[in-house]
């Protein structure tokens, strides 16, 4: 019932408690949460991150790993989200179901990325 591949994270959210506030197409409000508000925002992330390098990159998938699996660049470019739930498992340290590797350091990211050849 719950994805359990999650990569990164951009931001959380609880309904009727954080998220951000948008307005429907029949004017009403609504909240907008987890991957409705953070893949837009990761889109926007990763075409900083390719306009800030001078070479290809391949893949978002291909970079944002070689630089995650690999301990002194993943604690450099991603916050480590170690609190919270998605129902079925909790967020800890390191890589996790919930949060996977965290949220962007973007300035980090593109210094590291920079240095991933493209596969």
């Amino acid at each position: 019932p719950c994805r359990g591949l999650p990569r990164v994270q951009a931001i959380q959210g609880q309904e009727g408690v954080s998220g951000f506030e948008t307005t429907q197409a029949d004017g009403s409000l609504a909240a907008a949460l987890g991957t409705s508000v953070s893949s837009p925002i990761w889109a926007g992330v990763w075409a900083r991150v390719q306009s800030a390098v001078a070479h290809p990159i391949g893949t978002a998938a291909a970079a944002i790993y070689s630089v995650g699996n690999i301990e002194r660049t993943r604690s450099r470019d991603f916050f480590d989200v170690t609190v919270g739930a998605n129902g079925l498992y909790r967020a800890g340290p390191g890589w996790d179901y919930v949060t996977g590797f965290g949220a962007p350091e973007v300035r980090n990211l593109i210094a590291d990325v920079a240095g991933v050849k493209a596969k």
